[in-house]
C-alpha cells in the first residue's frame, strides 16, 4: 500500500513534513487492519465459555404452593456468543 503512495508521490516521499504526516497516518490505518489481534482478544474472552447443550431446555414452568413460577435458563455469556457467530456468519 505504501509502495504504490511512493510510485505516485516519488520516491523520498516520506522525507517531507506532510510525506512524514501522510506516512504516519498510513501506518496507524494499516495496523487497525490487522485483524490477528483483535480475533486473539475475543478468543481470550470466549474460550472459557460454558458449552451449550442444545437439548437444555430455556424454559421450566415450576409449581409450588399453588402458584406457577417461569424460570429462564439465561446466560448473557452465551447470548452474546450466538450473535457475534451469526455476525461472523453473515460477514461469510
Amino acid at each position: 500500500y505504501m509502495g504504490r503512495v511512493e510510485d505516485v508521490l516519488g520516491r523520498g516521499w516520506d522525507q517531507h513534513v506532510e510525506g512524514q504526516k501522510l506516512k504516519q497516518e498510513g501506518e496507524a490505518f494499516s495496523k487497525k487492519l490487522r485483524t490477528q489481534p483483535i480475533f486473539e482478544q475475543w478468543h481470550k474472552e470466549h474460550k472459557d465459555v460454558k458449552s451449550f447443550d442444545p437439548e437444555m431446555r430455556i424454559f421450566n414452568i415450576h409449581q409450588s404452593y399453588g402458584s406457577w413460577t417461569l424460570l429462564v435458563n439465561y446466560d448473557e455469556q452465551i447470548i452474546t456468543l450466538f450473535k457475534e457467530v451469526r455476525n461472523l456468519q453473515a460477514l461469510g
